[in-house]
């Protein structure tokens, strides 16, 4: 029996990390320094600090979502059932993009009460 070769792949597995992790790091950055930021804005009426970590924090969880596409297009289609790095790939990329989708979802949907309210409600 021989072995197969494993077969090169034009992904990159720290971005295919990436575009997993992106994201859910970029929410908790969201969540943390807004908490963090809050007392600050309400005291000086800098309430544009939070406007900008919403903005900031959406478009790292936004690149995460486009590495995540690249990176399905360039492992191609894999199986579902497969064990192969092609197919690792694919789980990945498709893992990312959801992820991405989900948290760039709620940390739009966080930022609704910011746009709202004032910090010092």
């Amino acid at each position: 029996m021989e072995r197969e070769k494993p077969e090169a792949l034009p992904t990159n597995t720290l971005l295919l990390y990436y575009g997993m992790l992106a994201a859910p790091i970029a929410w908790i950055f969201d969540e943390g320094l807004s908490y963090m930021l809050n007392q600050h804005a309400c005291s000086t009426g800098h309430f544009y600090v939070l406007h900008i970590i919403t903005i900031v924090t959406a478009a790292v969880a936004l690149s995460g979502l486009f590495v995540a596409f690249q990176q399905l297009l360039a492992a191609g289609h894999g199986n579902d059932d497969g064990g192969s790095t092609r197919d690792r790939a694919y789980f990945m990329a498709r893992l990312g993009i959801a992820t991405s989708l989900g948290f760039s979802l709620v940390i739009l949907a966080l930022a609704v009460p910011r746009w709202v309210l004032t910090p010092c409600d």
